[in-house]
């Protein structure tokens, strides 16, 4: 899966910019300290997910 700081060129401030976006758009809220956790485009999707699911069991 696509590394988003080695494959994709991101640096820290794009993934907080795209973690922001999707916080709004999807209703969701990213803890800081997940923020270490997001390495790969295949992590966000598994965080958006289990934030998504933890959301409907709210």
């Amino acid at each position: 899966m696509a590394n988003l700081f080695a494959d994709l060129d991101l640096d820290s401030i794009d993934v907080l910019d795209m973690l922001g976006m999707l916080e709004g758009r999807l209703d969701i809220e990213v803890r800081e300290g997940d923020l270490k956790t997001i390495r790969t485009v295949r992590d966000v999707v598994d965080y958006i997910c289990r934030k998504v699911e933890e959301r409907g069991k709210a």
